[in-house]
């Protein structure tokens, strides 16, 4: 029987649907659904920069490296108006704000521009309310005009850059656009283009330029900028409703290297991945031609970038070219411009991701022979050393999260480890069965599926506490967590290696084992040291795998090598005993599928050895019960989800009713009829017919036994339970 919180697990799943349903809990992703597309670099790009961040680091090297950032972002960006004039003024004191002490101190010039940029914000902060009129009066020092006179009017070279800004910013909010334009000529876009005031003031540059009707260089501006989002505005003003391709189109037109095309070809590609057939989104087909026009249209466009030679990163255009053919089934093109990505120039972020594409293009399209396992072998390595030297703290709670939660399987978190699992999962291992290469697949799949949890020590355990009667938060060793007796394991029983190895057949599993405790290779010894190959599991896995193709004396010499530390690791347990058609909860011996593999060794040694067709025929019955038993509601012998299903997943239909079954049921059905044809004692037959629960028969047929005597006695009790007899 299986445990209450299985249950639990199937009752809910019921509630939010099987595999494809992920209403409130994001999508489910089968393996080959995990975006592989990656050409924009985040971190390395100087246009997601916060402006902020890098407003405050330019006021740190302005006045002092030890006046923390928070105190410099408290004085610039949240203090009020009204507090800053108390300071200003010397009514306030700020003592535990270092940037305020060293400015009164040593910067009284900066005191007067935070005045004057401050004043300028909360007028310009009324000006833009909606209940604003011109004739409406101001609490402020000075107006917005004379913000404007005494920006320009200051000449501080250390300031000069920030005071230009408020005149900007200024003559922006009053509509002198052309004024606003005349200071950029004049000054403003002498300062170098890193400079952080530069950067603040070119947006509202391009503002002015399109207010003014000069489109053209208003996108320059926007285009340099990496603000793609105003392009796209600015087109609509116009009455232009740019596309995702048309807008790249753009960008490219007016900023050729700018990082702002590497984001918006990745969220380009994205659009058309996620809404692949293979991916998260595939209930969706509403969608599937105009993901295929744009997927076609930036293959086109992409190759024309790299014909007009204006880019210098031409890797990415490769690159992304090369997606786009295999996206659309044509995997040879696509391994022939993957060839030129590889040599043209490009980033070394783009270059890690064509190095993963790479290793999928090889999966697909190589023969699975000697040489490409060693290429697979120094790919993985690769990968796994990825995998390691980029994983974050944030990774690795994701990681338990993802595996703990039965709700978030196969969620994407971890690019390099979704990558790994694409490639293995997907295209690696279902091909390594095709070639008859079962072995490598199970070491493949264990891999993707444990190497990622190798990583990590620790996992959050929540449980529900019957004296608290709370859920209990608690951290603990995670082999700890494998091997112990007190937690329901989803680990180990719901990935892709486990549904491999029940599934694959139990010759090839035990193959695995034996190239696990015996290695033939490095490639071997690299795989075992990456994946979960914990002895007592994979023993239980090999003798429940015999226990349902009938192999007792197999069964019996794996299972009896379990150490007894792991009998309490499984999620199910067995409390009636396979031996009884009747009800009867006194079996709960923790090593069950042992003992049972035991008797029905023993069982089916002595139907071979027995001379005697009485004892022979009793004993065939015997085994005919517990047979029927371990596929009816003894299940938890032969399998580790009841019910045909694992979580509501299809996946796990695979050998409900299927051939091991069936083979099960025909065998029942031959021993059975075989012991009654060859007994010979009336009470023993009696004795058959009462253990198969044929009660009517005992006290019709051999009603001059002494069965019949007892089920006379207990009539009001007993029935001919055939139904029952068909649900064992």
């Amino acid at each position: 029987m299986t445990s209450l919180r299985y249950f639990l697990t199937i009752s809910l799943l019921l509630l939010v649907g099987v595999a494809d349903g992920y209403a409130c809990f994001g999508p489910y992703f089968q393996p080959s659904g995990y975006m592989m597309f990656r050409a924009y670099d985040p971190d390395g790009n100087i246009n997601t920069a916060d402006a902020v961040q890098e407003n405050c680091l330019a006021w740190q090297r302005l006045t002092s490296m030890t006046i923390p950032i928070e105190d410099i972002r408290y004085v610039v960006y949240t203090m009020p108006l009204k507090e800053y004039e108390a300071f200003y003024d010397g009514t306030g004191t700020y003592l535990h704000n270092f940037f305020t002490g060293w400015i009164s101190e040593y910067g009284r010039d900066i005191m007067d521009f935070l005045l004057l940029a401050k004043t300028n914000e909360y007028i310009r902060q009324k000006r833009s309310s909606r209940w604003y009129y011109p004739t409406m009066r101001i609490d402020a020092r000075m107006t917005i005009e004379e913000v404007v006179e005494k920006a320009l009017s200051n000449t501080s070279t250390r300031l000069r850059d920030r005071y230009l800004l408020q005149a900007i910013r200024a003559l922006f909010s009053l509509g002198n656009y052309e004024e606003c334009i005349k200071l950029w000529n004049d000054e403003m876009s002498k300062f170098p283009q890193y400079n952080a005031m530069r950067k603040l003031a070119q947006p509202y540059i391009a503002g002015a330029e399109f207010r003014l009707g000069h489109s053209d260089t208003a996108f320059q501006y926007y285009a340099e900028l990496g603000d793609s989002e105003s392009i796209a505005y600015c087109a609509k003003q116009m009455g232009k409703e740019l596309t995702t391709i048309e807008l790249i189109e753009l960008v490219h037109k007016y900023a050729p290297n700018s990082s702002e095309l590497e984001r918006l070809v990745q969220n380009a590609v994205r659009e058309v991945e996620i809404w692949n057939d293979n991916g998260g989104y595939n209930g969706y087909r509403d969608c599937t031609d105009l993901m295929k026009s744009q997927s076609s249209a930036l293959y086109q466009l992409s190759l024309r970038i790299i014909n007009e030679g204006k880019t210098s990163n031409p890797a990415m255009w490769y690159y992304t070219a090369s997606f786009l053919a295999d996206f659309q089934g044509n995997t040879q093109q696509a391994t022939q411009l993957l060839s030129l990505a590889e040599k043209a120039k490009g980033t070394d972020y783009v270059k890690e991701s064509i190095k993963v594409l790479r290793i999928y293009l090889d999966a697909k399209a190589l023969p699975y022979d000697n040489a490409y396992e060693q290429r697979l072998f120094a790919q993985l390595q690769w990968l796994d050393n990825k995998i390691k030297s980029n994983i974050t703290p944030e990774a690795q709670e994701k990681a338990i999260k993802n595996y703990y939660s039965y709700l978030s399987i196969n969620k994407s978190y971890y690019y390099w480890n979704d990558m790994m699992r694409r490639v293995l999962l997907s295209v690696v291992c279902p091909r390594m069965i095709e070639q008859g290469k079962q072995v490598r697949a199970l070491q493949l799949a264990n891999m993707a599926d444990n190497r990622l949890l190798g990583l990590v020590n620790y996992i959050r355990d929540d449980y529900y506490s019957n004296e608290k009667k709370t859920m209990v938060e608690k951290t603990i060793p995670l082999n700890e967590f494998r091997r112990s007796t007190k937690h329901f394991n989803h680990l180990d029983y719901r990935n892709d290696f486990f549904i491999l190895t029940d599934s694959i057949g139990v010759d090839n599993v035990i193959a695995y084992y034996g190239r696990v405790r015996s290695p033939k290779s490095d490639f071997d010894r690299f795989l075992n040291t990456r994946g979960y190959v914990d002895r007592d599991y994979l023993l239980d896995i090999v003798g429940t795998q015999c226990l349902r193709n009938m192999r007792y004396a197999d069964a019996e010499r794996y299972l009896g090598a379990i150490t007894p530390s792991f009998y309490g690791h499984l999620n199910v347990y067995q409390e009636r005993n396979p031996f009884e058609i009747r009800y009867n909860y006194d079996y709960n011996d923790a090593d069950f599928r042992y003992q049972f593999a035991k008797e029905m060794n023993a069982l089916e040694c002595k139907i071979a050895s027995t001379a005697n067709p009485d004892e022979r025929a009793q004993t065939m019955v015997r085994f005919a019960i517990g047979l029927r038993s371990s596929f009816g509601w003894s299940w938890s012998l032969t399998q580790y989800f009841s019910g045909g299903g694992h979580y509501g997943s299809k996946e796990f239909k695979r050998w409900h009713n299927g051939p091991e079954m069936q083979a099960a049921y025909k065998r029942v059905d031959e021993l059975i009829t075989t012991a009654c044809s060859i007994v010979t004692d009336r009470e023993v037959a009696a004795m058959i017919q009462y253990d198969l629960c044929n009660f009517r028969e005992v006290a019709t047929k051999y009603y001059d036994t002494q069965m019949a005597k007892v089920v006379w006695g207990k009539c009001d009790n007993l029935i001919d339970y055939h139904a029952e007899k068909q649900s064992w």
